[in-house]
C-alpha cells in the first residue's frame, strides 16, 4: 500500500547524498591514459618480450591460428591463363602466451601496436602467380589483449592460380582456391584453421560476369606445412555468348544445307557454301581467343564448331560436283545405274505398279491369263508342229508389250527420261536432307549436353 503513496520526498535524501559524493563515485571510474600506454611500453611483460621466440610457455606445443577471409570483390578472372584477381581481407587471430599481464601490472586493456613488434604466423599465399612473400606490411598493426590474444586484419589484393575447365562453356563451372600455409612451420608447430566453413559475404560486391554459387573453407595438415584453403565456386552467366555465340552458330548451322536448294542457274552456290564455310573458322578462332591453349579438357563448343566446318567443307565440294552434273553435255546420258538411282529415289518404280487403275490391272491379269493358257496348249502338241506355233507366239507377243508373272507390264528401260539436270536436281534435294539431318544431330550431341548442365 505504500508504494501508491510513493513521492519524489522520498528519494531526495539519496539525491542529495549522490551530489555530495559525486566525486568519490567518478574516482571509481578510470580509464586509460597515454601515460599508461607509455609505462606498458617501458614495463615488463612488454619489455623484456622477444618477438623471435616462439609464443609458447613449452616450446612442445603448437599454436593454433585462426583465419576468416572476408572477400570483397572479383575483380577479374582470366580464363586463358587460368588466373583470378580478388580484393578481400583476412581476420587472424592466435594467442601468445608470452604476453600476457594482469591489471595489478597495467591498466590498458588492449592496445594496437605495429605489427613488426610481434611474432607472427608468416601467412604465405602458396598459389600466388605474381611472388611468394608473407601477406601484410608494415603500416598493419595487431591488437592485442591482456589474456594473450593477438588479432591482425590484413588487406590483400591477390592474384592467385586457378585450373580451368572449359568443358561446358560458355555454361562452365568453375572452382578457385586461395591457398595460404605457414612458410617455415610445420603442422606440428603451427595449426591453420576457421570457426567458419564459408567466407564471409557481407562486404562482397557482385561480380559482372560471374555468379558466386558457393565457398568453402578447408583446413589441411597432412602435408610438410599447414595450408588451409579458401575455395570459390563460380558459374559464368551466360546470356553474353548466347546472344553474341551461340545463336549465330545455331542459325549458320541451319542455314548451311540450304545451299542444296538453290538454283543451279543462280550462280550463287559456290560463294554461298564457301562464305559458310569461312564464318565457321572465323567463329572457331573466336572461341579459341577466349579459352586456355590446352588439348584436355577442351571445350565441346569447340569439337563442334570444328566438325561443323568440316561438314561445310564438305557441303563446298559437293555443291561444286552437283554443279558439274547438272552442266554435262545434254546430248550424252548418265549411267544406268544413276539413272536407276535416281529413278528409285523419284519413285518411278512405284507408280509403274502403284498408280494403274482397276481397269487396267484387271485387263493385264485377263491377257496374262490368257497367255498362260495357251502356253499350256502348246506343251501338248507334237514336237514338229510345237516349234512352228513356238514361233507364231512369239511373233505375236512382239506385238505385245512383255508382263511378269503377276500380270504387271514390263517396261524394259523406264528411265529414259532422266537426264543429267534432273539427276542433279535429286541429288541436291537428297543431299538437303541428309545434310539438315546431319546438322541437327550434331547439334544435338554437342550443345544438347551444354543446355543440360547448364539447367543443372
Amino acid at each position: 500500500m505504500a508504494s501508491k503513496y510513493f513521492t519524489w520526498t522520498s528519494i531526495c535524501p539519496l539525491l542529495v547524498f549522490l551530489c555530495l559524493n559525486q566525486d568519490v563515485v567518478v574516482a571509481q571510474i578510470t580509464y586509460p591514459t597515454p601515460t599508461d600506454f607509455k609505462n606498458f611500453l617501458t614495463n615488463d611483460p612488454y619489455d623484456s618480450y622477444n618477438k623471435n621466440i616462439f609464443p609458447r610457455v613449452n616450446q612442445a606445443d603448437n599454436v593454433t591460428v585462426t583465419i576468416q577471409f572476408y572477400l570483397i570483390a572479383i575483380t577479374s578472372f582470366d580464363e586463358v591463363n587460368g588466373q583470378i584477381k580478388t580484393v578481400g581481407y583476412y581476420d587472424i587471430s592466435w594467442e601468445n602466451q608470452l604476453l600476457t599481464w594482469t591489471t595489478t601490472q597495467s591498466s590498458m586493456d588492449n592496445m594496437l601496436i605495429g605489427q613488426d613488434n610481434f611474432w607472427r604466423p608468416n601467412i604465405v599465399m602458396r598459389n600466388s602467380v605474381d611472388k611468394l612473400e608473407e601477406i601484410g606490411s608494415k603500416y598493419y598493426r595487431i591488437r592485442i589483449e591482456k589474456n594473450g590474444t593477438h588479432e591482425w586484419l590484413v588487406g590483400a589484393i591477390s592474384k592467385t592460380a586457378c585450373t580451368v575447365d572449359v568443358t561446358y562453356y560458355p555454361f562452365d563451372r568453375q572452382t578457385c582456391s586461395i591457398i595460404l600455409t605457414s612458410w617455415g612451420y610445420s603442422p606440428k608447430q603451427v595449426v591453420l584453421t576457421s570457426d567458419y566453413s564459408t567466407i564471409d559475404l557481407v562486404h562482397y560486391e557482385k561480380s559482372l560476369e560471374w555468379d558466386l554459387e558457393s565457398t568453402t573453407v578447408e583446413s589441411d595438415l597432412s602435408g610438410s606445412a599447414p595450408t588451409i584453403s579458401f575455395k570459390l565456386h563460380l558459374k559464368r552467366k551466360p546470356a553474353f555468348f548466347i546472344v553474341n555465340m551461340v545463336v549465330p552458330i545455331l542459325i549458320l548451322g541451319m542455314l548451311n544445307s540450304f545451299v542444296f536448294l538453290l538454283p543451279q542457274e543462280s550462280g550463287e552456290r559456290v560463294g554461298y557454301a564457301i562464305t559458310a564455310f569461312l564464318t565457321f573458322a572465323v567463329f572457331l578462332t573466336m572461341v579459341s581467343d577466349g579459352l586456355p591453349k590446352t588439348s584436355s579438357p577442351m571445350s565441346q563448343l569447340s569439337y563442334f564448331l570444328a566438325i561443323m566446318m568440316t561438314i561445310s567443307s564438305v557441303t563446298t565440294f559437293l555443291t561444286i560436283l552437283t554443279l558439274r552434273i547438272f552442266h554435262m553435255d545434254e546430248n550424252t546420258k548418265p549411267p544406268r545405274w544413276l539413272r536407276l538411282f535416281v529413278a528409285f529415289f523419284l519413285c518411278d518404280t512405284c507408280r509403274k505398279y502403284c498408280c494403274k487403275s482397276k481397269e487396267e490391272k484387271e485387263k493385264i491379269k485377263a491377257r496374262e491369263k490368257k497367255r498362260r493358257k495357251r502356253e499350256k496348249e502348246l506343251k501338248k502338241k507334237k514336237k514338229n508342229k510345237e516349234e512352228i506355233q513356238v514361233q507364231d507366239l512369239d511373233d505375236e507377243e512382239d506385238e505385245e508389250e512383255e508382263y511378269d508373272e503377276d500380270g504387271y507390264k514390263i517396261d524394259k528401260d523406264f528411265t529414259k527420261h532422266i537426264d543429267w539436270k534432273l539427276t542433279a536436281q535429286t541429288i541436291d534435294v537428297l543431299l538437303f536432307f541428309i545434310f539438315t539431318a546431319g546438322s541437327s544431330c550434331v547439334c544435338y550431341f554437342f550443345l544438347g549436353p551444354l543446355f543440360n548442365y547448364a539447367s543443372i
